[in-house]
């Protein structure tokens, strides 16, 4: 039996991010980060999560992988970085 709802047919992925201090925050506010693009001007501390969702061909979810990370930076150099334990789920 050909089961089609538990076939992948896409993947999307999505990233969101935030500031976690006033650093980061001016440069935010200066214009320096902008829609998730980070000028070498960029300085101050971060944390993102990346997530990707894997669908079958009628559109429902079947997994869905979460990665979050955080980072510091200094102008052009990353200071510090670090990635929070990854998460899974199937459904």
């Amino acid at each position: 039996m050909f089961a089609a709802y538990s076939m992948q047919a896409e993947e999307t992925e999505s990233v969101e991010y935030e500031t976690m201090d006033a650093t980061a925050r001016a440069s935010e506010a200066a214009g320096i980060t902008l829609n998730g693009e980070f000028s070498t001007l960029a300085t101050g501390c971060w944390v993102g999560s990346t997530s990707r969702t894997g669908k079958n061909v009628f559109g429902n979810d079947l997994w869905r992988l979460y990665l979050p990370a955080g980072w510091c930076a200094s102008n052009s150099t990353v200071t510090s970085a670090y990635r929070v334990s990854s998460t899974g789920e199937t459904y």
